[in-house]
């Protein structure tokens, strides 16, 4: 299980820091004690789901490279597009290139690399969905891990655009949705505290999403992203302190 195991293992945990969120955290009234804890909830039921659809996905893609059969396209689409969402929680986001992640996704996005691993990644699949199914994070940090998507959105467009990439624009969509997914947890919380930033990250992820989903050009869908970047920072900060963090809690 070297493949997922060490990566796995590695997620990050981010939470309050500071005095002053520490203040802030320890007054907040009971609608954003409700909204806080709404935000990490979603979050960790999307990526919970996520982890289950690609656990499930890996273990069919073994069952058919196992009987000497060719990988069903949809089932390696669903795996990828899973992988997608879980890209920032299956590896420590201070070490993206650690072996766990970075080996997952190179057999997905590479037939010889899931050929030859196909029945190591099957075995590890349920330590991917206990690990993921354990992730809890502060608004500010889910605010961060959709930052952190939308980046990788804006950094691989141009590399996709040239094809010098395995990632598809399929896998920008499915990126862009899974962070308008997390961006809508946020919106209760969000809407109670900083209310026009929330407004602007809303209309920034719309915007992209629609720049990836209507083939818009590179310049387009780098553009989106960078804007909803932005906002995401802008966001996680006014978000720090509402509510507390952390894994296997």
């Amino acid at each position: 299980m070297a493949i997922l195991g060490g990566g796995l293992l590695a997620v990050g945990a981010a939470g309050a820091a500071g005095a002053d969120r520490a203040e802030r955290s320890s007054h907040l009234s009971h609608a954003q004690q409700v909204a806080a804890k709404a935000a990490t909830s979603a979050f960790r039921a999307q990526i919970t789901l996520a982890g289950q659809q690609l656990s499930t996905s890996l273990v069919a893609l073994d069952g058919e490279l196992e009987q000497g059969g060719t990988v069903d396209p949809a089932v390696l689409a669903r795996a990828q597009a899973a992988y997608d969402v879980v890209r920032f929680q299956v590896a420590d986001p201070g070490a993206a290139s650690s072996q766990g992640a970075s080996s997952l996704a190179s057999a997905l996005w590479s037939p010889t690399v899931l050929a030859a691993d196909h029945g190591e990644l099957a075995a590890a699949a349920p330590l991917l969905t206990v690990v993921l199914g354990r992730v809890i994070l502060s608004p500010e940090a889910v605010a961060q891990s959709a930052q952190r998507a939308t980046a990788w959105i804006s950094r691989s467009a141009p590399l996709v655009g040239t094809g010098s990439t395995p990632a598809t624009p399929a896998d920008l969509v499915a990126t862009a949705q899974a962070a308008q997914s997390t961006i809508a947890g946020l919106v209760p919380l969000g809407r109670l505290v900083a209310p026009a930033e929330m407004a602007r990250v809303e209309a920034a992820g719309a915007t992209m999403v629609r720049a990836t989903t209507s083939g818009g050009s590179v310049r387009q869908v780098v553009g989106a992203a960078d804007v909803l970047s932005a906002g995401l920072g802008a966001l996680a900060g006014d978000l720090a302190g509402y509510g507390k963090g952390a894994l296997y809690q």
